[in-house]
């Protein structure tokens, strides 16, 4: 027994760019109509290049991708079905959306029509395992006797890369997680870390209302389904739109011209939506509308074919700091972009894609800055092959624990009590080598994460009590 405050030295031996550093879950996406290509984003800058033999597999609507956490490509989906990296099915990969789509779909066009309609993530404590999501379509029968077609489902597939040397195997599929009476929204699928900095909160919207389904993945499944509603009713049926979580996961933002624009605050430990800003976003023209958020939170982007605007989140008035950015001129070049969906990028900068036929991304390059310093161009990456309105839809891997006691879930953390006690690292942000200081009881394991939150170190044991 130590009855004397200690101090406990941890050299890192780490960069200040280690540090700093990103998973690479998100570094290689792969696209296309026909032939694909990938976008994979490395140290130096953008490389951009075909794949050979690729042209039977195309996107049309639903993209996902993943790579590992060394960045090379694992496996895709266009949500019929999934693939290794080599463009072959993955054993057990296909007829991953049963029904109408693998009926009508994916027998003409081979693609899941449904934009933000794929997500891809780790599963919790299992090396190199992963959910694969997607929706299915119905046609759905509304109370106004209308019909449109529209997801009632979504399922969930679970992927094991360490079989078949590397290749991968669907260990399971098709299992429903998310079932709607009436129906889901066409898309908007998105994803966010509990606050435990572990588990997955997946949330989508359901058609017609103002409320969400919330589906808590861990580890083994499903830990928790909810249903939670704030805000105004998204009362026009179908229509195309995005939403996106900002990168520290405490906002949700999502779009459509009918609809206008829907502001949240998120509670990542108990799923709730709070604190609804809703205003319209009624721009003429053709009804697609896509989102994004800026690295650092502040600064919303929304896109509506021709145009582009900025948002300060941090307004009074939200509503009233509308910026517009750009418009789409007249003389473009063969196949340019519409502007559509968004994507964060990796390496920070925002790419938009088309509603159509598109060889072109625009591109934000500088999305924290205010106003026109953020720097966008229009049609600012040529593609090599020809895209159709997807882009990858990608949550923030990296996002760590919430700074707040949330009870723990699907893994063990720290006694609520000891969060009382002083425990102290300095210098923090560090480069080589910190100092942890504990005044009362040092805990029996710890974790270090980046500002990013990337787990750098992890121990079971640091030693004896300390008094």
């Amino acid at each position: 027994m130590i009855n004397f405050k200690s101090i406990i030295f941890v050299f890192l031996l780490f960069s200040v760019f280690d540090l700093c550093s990103q998973s690479q879950y998100d570094k290689t996406w792969r696209l296309g109509q026909g032939p694909q290509f990938e976008m994979v984003f490395e140290q130096d800058g953008l490389m951009l290049r075909s794949i050979v033999g690729s042209n039977s597999i195309g996107f049309r609507g639903t993209v996902s991708c993943i790579s590992d956490e060394s960045g090379k490509l694992q496996f895709y989906s266009n949500g019929c079905d999934i693939y290794s990296a080599s463009n072959t099915f993955m054993e057990n990969g296909d007829m991953i959306s049963p029904g109408f789509v693998e009926d009508i779909f994916c027998s003409s066009v081979n693609s899941n029509p449904i934009p933000q309609g794929g997500l891809i993530l780790p599963i919790p404590n299992k090396n190199n395992q992963y959910y694969a999501l997607n929706y299915d379509l119905q046609l759905v029968e509304y109370l106004d006797t209308t019909e449109a077609l529209d997801p009632q489902r979504l399922l969930l597939h679970k992927v094991d890369m360490n079989l078949n040397n590397g290749k991968g195997a669907v260990i399971s599929k098709n299992e429903v997680v998310i079932e709607d009476e009436l129906a889901l929204v066409r898309g908007q699928l998105q994803a966010v870390k509990h606050a435990n900095g572990i588990d997955w909160w997946v949330m989508t919207p359901k058609s017609a209302s103002n409320c969400y389904h919330l589906v808590l993945l861990g580890s083994d499944g499903v830990i928790e389904e909810k249903t939670i509603c704030s805000g105004e009713p998204w009362n026009t049926i179908g229509g195309t739109g995005q939403a996106v979580f900002s990168r520290d996961g405490s906002r949700y933002v999502r779009a459509n011209p009918w609809n206008g624009i829907h502001i949240f605050e998120f509670d990542r430990c108990s799923g709730e939506l709070f604190n609804p800003v809703v205003f319209p976003f009624s721009e003429t023209g053709f009804s697609a509308a896509g989102v994004s958020i800026s690295p650092d939170g502040n600064l919303l982007y929304v896109t509506r074919i021709n145009k582009i605007f900025q948002f300060d989140l941090q307004a009074e008035d939200i509503e009233s700091s509308k910026i517009l950015i750009d418009t789409l001129g007249t003389n473009l070049p063969s196949f340019s972009a519409a502007m559509y969906l968004c994507q964060l990028g990796p390496d920070d900068k925002i790419y938009i894609s088309g509603t159509g036929t598109h060889t072109f991304f625009h591109v934000i390059n500088a999305p924290n800055e205010r106003g026109l310093a953020c720097d966008f161009i229009q049609n600012g990456i040529e593609l090599p092959e020809r895209n159709f309105s997807g882009i990858p839809n990608f949550p923030n891997y990296d996002l760590g624990p919430s700074t707040t006691y949330c009870e723990p879930l699907s893994t063990n953390v720290l006694d609520k009590s000891i969060l009382t006690r002083t425990l102290d690292i300095s210098p923090n942000p560090a480069n080589q080598k910190i100092v942890l200081f504990a005044e009362e009881e040092i805990i029996s394991s710890y974790a270090i994460y980046s500002i990013l939150g990337t787990e750098l170190i992890k121990s079971d044991a640091i030693g004896s009590r300390l008094e």
